[in-house]
This record gives structure tokens, sequence and C-alpha cells, in this order.
């Protein structure tokens, strides 16, 4: 409760957009180890409306289509493996909402899986349209799982696979690494390699975690 006042207040006194979604991606935080999950997804929802992205927190399956099908849009005749050159992304506020959709991907992966699907999409889709960051590289070894599981593109979820290891090993995208590795070990290379391959993946992912 004392910890919930004190960000309320900060929320109140914050001079910008990025300041005021710094202090709600870690109100979302509090929320969630609270329990109040729903709480923490609304949350930032409505502090993603304030940069002109909307999301619903229970996202139909016209929802995901509608994500799949602009993400396609974007990609256009692009192979998945010549975005690896894509710039990275500069402008600020586009920078915020990358880093709080992936803050609610945590919160969403536990609510509705198809929330954070279609998370993962937009945060795709972003990237790709106005470059990578290193968020963009966990929602893009997420969006494997997904594509094979919820969409059904198999072979379109293994390029994005790929794409989220060169970015983290060639690119120098780290700050997510651990977690791109952890994702395709745990839930994705399981389906689709050797167990000792899952297991070398699974070990790569702890030497990129926290010393």
């Amino acid at each position: 409760v004392m910890a919930e006042a004190r960000l309320s207040r900060l929320s109140s006194r914050c001079a910008n957009l990025a300041d005021r979604a710094s202090i709600v991606a870690r109100m979302m935080i509090l929320y969630t180890h609270l329990g109040e999950i729903d709480r923490a997804l609304e949350l930032v929802i409505h502090c993603l409306e304030t940069f002109g992205e909307v999301l619903r927190i229970d996202p139909t399956d016209g929802d995901l289509e509608e994500e799949y099908r602009a993400l396609l849009a974007i990609i256009g005749e692009r192979s998945i493996g010549c975005l690896i050159d894509l710039p990275s992304m500069t402008d600020v506020a586009l920078r915020t909402v990358m880093e709080l959709l992936e803050a609610a991907s945590g919160p969403a992966g536990v609510f509705n899986v198809d929330l954070l699907t279609v998370i993962q999409l937009r945060m795709a889709r972003l990237s790709i349209q106005y470059g990578p960051t290193d968020e963009a590289t966990h929602a893009y070894a997420g969006l494997a799982r997904a594509f094979g599981w919820r969409i059904g593109s198999f072979e379109l979820g293994q390029s994005f696979r790929s794409l989220a290891m060169r970015l983290v090993d060639e690119r120098g995208f780290g700050r997510c690494a651990e977690r791109v590795y952890s994702v395709i070990a745990g839930v994705v290379a399981p389906y689709t390699d050797p167990l000792t391959e899952c297991a070398d993946l699974a070990l790569r992912a702890i030497e990129l975690g926290p010393e």
C-alpha cells in the first residue's frame, strides 16, 4: 500500500509522458506481484492509449487476425532475414511504447495468451516499421511460438526465431538476450530441435543472464 501511494504521487508530478510511462511500468510490476494482474494490464493499456496505441485486454480472434495482417503488410515482399539490417529505432516516444509493451508481456502471458500474442505482433510491426529495439528481440522469439501454435505459420515462426537470435548475437541487442534464449529453449526448440540442442540453448540463456 505504501509503495502504491508513493508511485501514485510520483505519477501525478510527471513532467512528460515518458516519465509517466516509467512510473506506470513500476506500478504494473507492483500490481502483478500483488496478484492484481487485470489491474496491472488495464493500467498499462490506458497509458499506451496516450501514445496512440490501442489494445483490448480481451482480444478477439478478429483482433489477432488484424494484427497479423498488419504485420504481413509491413513486411511486404521482404524476407525476414533481410530485416537484420534495419537501422535501430530512434523515436523516443516509440521506444517508450516498446518498453511498455515489453513490460506488459509478462502479466499478459498469465492473463490471456491471445493478448500476449497481440502484443508481440504489435511490437514486431512497430520494430519493422520504425527500427528494432532490444525489446523487439523478445517479441520475435515469442512469435516463433505464436506463429507455430496459434496462427499456423510454422515457417514464418522459425524465421523470426532466427532473426531474434541474430539481433542478439550479431547486432548486439543484448538487454533481453536471456529472455530470447529462454523462450526459444523452453517453448520453441523442444518441438523442432534435438533435445541436446535445446539444452545448449538453455545454457546459453543462463550465460546471458545477470551474474
